[in-house]
């Protein structure tokens, strides 16, 4: 089809998906309004089966755009592959894909209005959330995740150290910030770290509508405090990855901010570590919840503590 609007990639990561979530994401892909786009598929390193028939589906289900299939050698995480996906679009946008969700029809083109009217680099959306069986669960994120909130301001990169909104499954980006971004920030989502390159580089414009229907289930990465099960865990997920995060973060580009970021991190590691309490105590204000979990949880008798994760990851705390 002839058109003058940009070409958008979709850049979709798999690894041993579930073959009908996949199927209900690329019909949602094929079925897009938006005239101009490209899919290319990335597969960490599936088995030989999953890949195989990860190919079938693609195949029978994607009609309309034009696709190509890529495959590593050996397994390196989703965030490398969405490297990889990055280097390899060739739009003027690109938008990142996971491979369980649904995408509205009229989602890309959405976005890419924002976009073309925008000085911003990059435009993310809200989500309808649904279960495993394609149930609606809410109409937002914010419902099920009392702590996402959608923010704006001039504030954000101090913001985007201690909290990311920005899903990356709802999001279009100028490829060429994208590009400059790389290499991504070991140890930190995709997604995270992009928002917080383009809080610094541009901007970042927010679409209220949910436009795709994001699948909650057990294998989410994103699921609150998902596979911590004990204090070890915790430290060793939560606590020691923002302390690397944060320095590597103050080392790449310099946010005065993120000096206090790794002092804060610093107090949280002698709070579990040493049982120092008072370094984290004095810095409470950098995030009270956070700071009071672990002055309080990280010396809870064990079934106490596993009780009270059970009650946050189900958002009744």
């Amino acid at each position: 089809m002839m058109t003058e609007k940009p070409l958008i990639t979709i850049a979709l990561a798999v690894y041993e998906p579930n073959l009908k979530w996949l199927e209900d994401l690329l019909r949602s892909l094929d079925g897009q309004t938006y005239p101009n786009l490209e899919l290319i598929v990335h597969d960490d390193c599936s088995s030989e089966e999953s890949y195989n028939q990860m190919q079938d589906c693609v195949g029978r289900l994607i009609t309309r755009i034009p696709y190509q299939i890529g495959r590593n050698k050996e397994n390196q995480g989703s965030d490398r592959t969405f490297e990889q996906l990055t280097e390899a679009a060739n739009g003027t946008y690109i938008a990142y894909c996971d491979q369980d969700d649904i995408w509205v029809p009229d989602k890309l083109e959405k976005l890419e209005q924002i976009l073309a009217r925008s000085s911003c680099g990059i435009v993310c959306s809200d989500v309808q959330v649904i279960d495993a069986s394609g149930r609606k669960m809410a109409n937002s994120i914010t419902q099920v995740r009392r702590r996402h909130i959608f923010y704006t301001g001039d504030d954000l990169p101090e913001y985007l150290l201690y909290h990311n909104f920005v899903m990356g499954c709802t999001i279009l980006l100028r490829t060429e910030l994208a590009r400059a971004s790389l290499p991504f920030i070991h140890g930190m989502v995709h997604d995270h770290y992009l928002t917080l390159f383009c809080s610094l580089h541009g901007g970042i414009d927010i679409c209220p509508e949910p436009l795709i229907q994001y699948r909650i289930h057990s294998e989410n990465q994103s699921n609150v405090l998902s596979g911590i099960c004990s204090p070890e865990q915790y430290f060793e997920k939560r606590i020691l990855p923002f302390y690397m995060r944060s320095q590597a973060i103050y080392e790449r580009f310099g946010i005065p901010a993120s000096g206090t970021a790794v002092q804060w991190a610093r107090a949280r590691i002698l709070n579990y570590q040493e049982r120092n309490m008072c370094a984290l105590w004095k810095m409470r204000h950098i995030d009270v919840k956070t700071s009071l979990f672990e002055l309080i949880m990280l010396r809870m008798p064990r079934p106490l503590f596993r009780l009270a994760l059970r009650c946050l990851q189900r958002g009744i705390l």
